[in-house]
C-alpha cells in the first residue's frame, strides 16, 4: 500500500491494508467504531479538504504508536478515480464510484445513514461495490427501492456499529452536558437536528420559533447539518440579541466531543425532518417529532419501517403549539414500546456487537 506505516492492530488486521473514504468529515463518524478497533488510513478525495479534515479529526487517533500531525488518524489525499495501485479493503461512506483494479482491492459500501432520503449515487455506482455493510431491514429496503437487487453474498449484515457504545453504556451523558455548557439540568433537553437540501433550509424555517417557544420550559440543543453550519453565527447573534436563555449549539463535525450519540445521550426528545438520525435516535427509545418539510426525493417505505407512522408531525401552522406537543410526547407512557418496535424493524441485532461483525468480516481480507 502507499504511504502507510507498518502497524497491526490488536485485531490482527494490518493498518496498511484498510482504508476509509468519505467526502465530508462528519461521514467518517460511521466508520469510526471500526477504525478504533482496526486502525487504517482515511482517504481525503480533494486536496482543498485535507487541512479541514486534519483540523476536524485532531486528537482522534486511536493508535498512539502511529505518529501524525495534530494526532489525527493517518490521512492520505488521493483522487478516487485513480486508486488502481491500492491493495486491501476500501470502506466508503459516500455513494461514489471508486476507480480501482479488481483483484487488487476490495470495496465495501457502508454509507452514512439509513434515512428516507434517496442515495445520491446512481444504481450503477452502488452496484460497483464488491460488498455492502448492511445495518438492517430498512437499509435493504432502500436498496430495493432504487432497483438494486444484490446477490446474498454481497450483503454483509452487521447491524449499526454506531449503536455499540450507546448500548454498552459507554456514552456519558454528564460529559456531554458539561461540554455543551448546559446549566439547568432539571429541565428536559430537546435536540433539534434537521437535515439539509440543496434548494432550501429546514433549519431556518423553524429554529427561531423553537428558540422562543421551547426555552420557556426546556433546554434546546440546535445541531445543524454539516452544510448548514454557516447559519450558526446568525442564529447565535439573534439568540443573544433577544436575550434568550437555555439555547445550546452542537457541531456535527466535532467527532471527538460532540459525536451524534453523545448528543443523543443528553437529550430527552428529538425534533427533525427526514434526517437519518431520526432512525438512529430510535436506539434511545425516546420520542421524536417530525417537522413539515419539502423533501420529495424520498424512499417509499412500509409503515413498519417509517418513523412517520409513529411520530407526531409539526408543520408550524396557526394553532400548533410545539411546546405542548413536546410535553405530550414526553408524558406518553407507551412511547418506548412504539419506538422499540420500530428500532427492531429497521436495524439488525442491536446487541452492542455490530463492530465485532464488521471486524470479523474484514479479517478475512486484511
Amino acid at each position: 500500500m502507499t504511504g502507510n506505516a507498518e502497524a497491526v492492530s490488536e485485531t490482527g488486521i494490518s493498518q496498511r491494508s484498510l482504508y476509509f473514504l468519505a467526502n465530508q468529515v462528519y461521514q467518517f463518524s460511521y466508520a469510526k467504531p471500526i477504525y478504533e478497533r482496526t486502525g487504517g488510513i482515511f482517504i481525503v478525495p480533494k486536496l482543498k479538504k485535507l487541512l479541514r479534515f486534519k483540523f476536524r479529526l485532531r486528537n482522534t487517533n486511536a493508535f498512539p504508536d502511529v505518529k501524525t500531525f495534530l494526532n489525527t488518524p493517518k490521512l492520505l489525499y488521493r483522487d478516487i478515480k485513480s486508486l488502481q495501485d491500492f491493495h486491501g479493503v476500501i470502506i466508503s461512506q459516500s455513494a461514489t464510484r471508486i476507480i480501482r483494479e479488481k483483484g487488487k482491492s476490495i470495496t465495501i459500501f457502508m454509507g452514512h445513514g439509513t434515512g428516507d432520503k434517496k442515495y445520491g449515487g446512481s444504481v450503477q455506482t452502488l452496484e460497483s461495490y464488491d460488498y455492502h455493510f448492511i445495518s438492517g431491514p430498512k437499509h435493504e429496503e432502500k436498496l430495493r427501492d432504487v432497483g438494486l437487487n444484490l446477490p446474498e453474498k454481497h450483503l454483509i449484515r452487521i447491524g449499526n456499529p454506531r449503536f455499540d457504545a450507546y448500548i454498552k453504556g459507554e456514552v456519558d451523558r454528564e460529559s456531554c452536558l458539561d461540554f455543551l455548557g448546559i446549566v439547568d439540568r432539571q429541565r428536559p433537553s430537546i435536540l433539534y437536528a434537521p437535515s439539509w437540501s440543496s434548494n432550501h433550509t429546514n433549519l431556518l424555517k423553524f429554529v427561531f420559533r423553537f428558540c422562543r417557544e421551547l426555552t420557556r420550559d426546556y433546554n434546546l440543543i440546535v445541531r445543524p447539518h454539516h452544510f448548514e453550519m454557516k447559519y450558526l453565527p446568525l442564529i447565535r447573534t439573534w439568540v443573544k440579541a433577544k436575550g434568550i436563555k437555555h439555547v445550546y449549539f452542537s457541531n456535527p463535525n466535532n467527532l471527538l466531543h460532540e459525536d451524534t450519540f453523545s448528543v443523543f445521550a443528553c437529550s430527552d426528545l428529538m425534533i427533525s425532518d427526514v434526517s437519518s438520525i431520526l432512525y438512529e435516535y430510535l436506539i434511545t427509545r425516546q420520542p421524536v417529532i417530525i417537522t413539515q418539510n419539502d423533501f420529495d426525493n424520498l424512499h417509499a417505505m412500509p409503515d413498519e419501517m417509517n418513523v412517520a407512522s409513529v411520530a407526531d408531525q409539526y408543520d408550524g401552522s396557526p394553532g400548533m403549539d410545539i411546546a405542548r406537543m413536546v410535553a405530550d410526547n414526553l408524558a406518553r407512557s407507551n412511547n418506548r414500546d412504539r419506538y422499540q418496535a420500530l428500532l427492531e424493524n429497521c436495524f439488525y441485532f442491536n446487541d452492542g456487537h455490530s463492530t465485532d461483525r464488521a471486524v470479523e468480516f474484514l479479517s478475512a481480507f486484511t
